[in-house]
């Protein structure tokens, strides 16, 4: 057996199965070859034996070799690479697809945060653009209403002579008054409430009022900007028997003067055929009633303007008497035949109404007088603030033509120095100069200073000596010595009074300036007129009235702001 198998493939290292050390396998003389496999049994050594010792007592070596062919070999090592590679290589696929799967997570993540926060920018823009909008809305309105302010404020200021009478309680004048229909049935027009004391409303529209129509709520007297009064529902009318017409909220605002005239004359005549036609008052009459008070009211509510120019003017020009309504009065009270309770009832309704308007009246007129210093007071502050921002401009480039196109940068820097602790006084500079070269004005500035500080050295000389700016007193007026100019304190020049060059009015740290610039800007009524004939004179007088050579420190004056630069 031991030949027979010594040419088998595969080592009999192969088996893994047996236990090469177990007593059992010294009593047999077989070698098992490397493609039997052996199975497990119960008793696995005592079965193994009994397996071998079969096969060994099999036929010759023919059948026994294909016996061991015919069983299961190996797979070889060439087909244990590939398989290997193939695993290798889908294993490394997978290790792919889960990496390209984390970046499209990565990716998709990145990409809604994106859109996240341009979702919140876009709703930031819309917030503030809707906010912008609604701001934008406002200045709009404010302007316009800004606008109408001023509109009616030049036509009360145009008109005030007018509305002045009108307040004293003569008759304003007026157009024609409105013809009043010859059927009787119309009701008489009453004073509106307003305050204009012509014209008005009907007394059945008064009665809407009361009833406490929705969409009414704005009161007489109201700024007319918050108008139109949005009703509820359309105003439906019935001209004629079998034809109606809605009317909105816009189209009573826009609706003319003409064309209410126009449905009001429709109206009259209708009623007029239905009082003919039936006698009696049926509903017909009932309904063109309520339709033309529902158009008076609302109208009036949401276009007063129109209302009172169509209550100031006849509904048809050239219809009717020449004479005015009040020449109708009468007649048309006859007409009414109204009763006594409806007499009464009248007469209180015009004695409160007549209490109302005059405290409307008297309230208007308070309002009226406040209004016109108003006015006159505007247009003043308005001039002022002009004249103060021509002044300072004229300051600034008188300054700067000093500085820039007359000095040396040395001049400017000595003249800086030399004023120390104050600022430079160009005016004051000028000034000086122009009294030494014998400028009349100049001159007359300086003498009427002379006089001034000698009238307040005077006063002071009572209360203990001092001058008027707490320095030492200066020489007395008859000293009139020569004194060289290099002396001159800096502010020696410097009067306190007011002057078209400074906004003050001759305070001592501010606005104070030289009596030079109201002579210089002055003409036939300036100074001059007070100059002496001397020249040289005046100049030593006021010098003297300085107080000489450094007699005084620096006075303070006009604080310049400089553009030099």
């Amino acid at each position: 057996m031991n030949e027979e198998y010594s040419g088998a493939p595969g080592p009999a290292s192969d088996l893994k199965d047996v236990d090469t050390n177990a007593t059992e396998f010294g009593n047999y003389g077989v070698q098992v070859p490397s493609s039997v496999k052996s199975e497990p049994g119960p008793a696995s050594s005592d079965g193994l034996s009994e397996r071998l010792a079969k096969q060994a007592s099999l036929g010759g070596g023919n059948s026994g070799t294909q016996e061991y062919r015919d069983s299961p070999s190996p797979p070889p090592r060439g087909r244990s690479a590939a398989a290997r590679k193939q695993t290798a290589l889908q294993e490394k696929n997978r290790r792919a697809q889960r990496r390209f799967r984390e970046r499209q997570k990565m990716k998709v993540a990145e990409l809604e945060g994106q859109v996240a926060t341009l979702t919140s920018q876009l709703e930031r823009l819309t917030s503030e653009h809707t906010a912008l909008a609604a701001h934008s809305q406002r200045l709009e309105a404010a302007l316009a209403a800004s606008a109408a302010r001023e509109e009616r404020a030049a036509a009360a200021a145009a008109c005030s002579p007018r509305a002045a009478q009108d307040d004293l309680g003569r008759p304003p004048l007026a157009p024609a008054a409105p013809a009043l229909s010859t059927t009787g049935g119309v009701p008489a027009t009453v004073a509106e409430v307003t305050g204009s004391g012509v014209g008005g409303s009907g007394g059945a529209a008064g009665g809407e009022m009361r009833s406490g129509e929705p969409g009414s709520g704005p009161r007489l007297g109201e700024d007319e900007g918050r108008l139109p009064v949005v009703f509820q529902g359309d105003l439906r009318l019935t001209l004629r028997d079998g034809q109606s017409l809605s009317l909105t909220s816009c189209q009573l605002r826009d609706m003319t003067p003409a064309e209410l005239a126009r449905y009001y004359k429709t109206y009259v005549n209708e009623l007029a055929q239905s009082l003919v036609e039936g006698g009696a008052p049926g509903p017909r009459v009932e309904a063109l009633v309520d339709d033309v008070c529902r158009l008076w009211t609302r109208v009036g509510l949401c276009n007063p303007a129109g209302v009172k120019h169509f209550s100031l003017t006849r509904v048809e020009p050239g219809a009717g008497a020449a004479g005015g309504p009040d020449d109708r009065v009468a007649a048309v009270s006859r007409a009414l035949d109204l009763r006594p309770d409806q007499r009464a009832s009248l007469a209180r309704l015009r004695a409160l109404f007549a209490g109302k308007l005059a405290s409307i009246r008297a309230r208007r007129r308070a309002v009226r007088a406040l209004a016109a210093l108003y006015l006159a007071s505007h247009e003043a502050a308005r001039s002022l603030r002009e004249a103060l921002r021509e002044e300072h401009i004229l300051v600034l480039d008188f300054e700067s033509t000093i500085f820039k196109h007359v000095l040396t940068n040395l001049q400017v820097a000595q003249l800086m120095i030399h004023s120390f602790p104050w600022t430079p006084d160009c005016l004051a500079l000028c000034t000086w100069i122009a009294a030494e070269a014998g400028d009349a004005d100049a001159l007359s500035s300086l003498a009427l200073e002379a006089q001034r500080k000698a009238a307040a050295a005077a006063a002071a000389a009572g209360v203990g000596g001092l001058s008027p700016h707490g320095g030492a007193p200066g020489p007395p007026p008859g000293d009139f010595g020569p004194v060289p100019m290099v002396g001159l304190p800096p502010r020696a020049l410097s009067v306190y009074a007011p002057s078209p060059f400074s906004g003050g009015a001759g305070s001592e740290m501010n606005g104070g300036v030289p009596v030079a610039a109201a002579s210089a800007a002055g003409g036939p009524g300036s100074a001059l007129g007070s100059a002496p004939a001397n020249g040289a004179q005046a100049f030593n007088v006021g010098l003297a009235a300085f107080g000489g050579a450094g007699a005084l420190g620096g006075m303070p004056g006009m604080m310049p702001v400089h553009t030099a630069t």
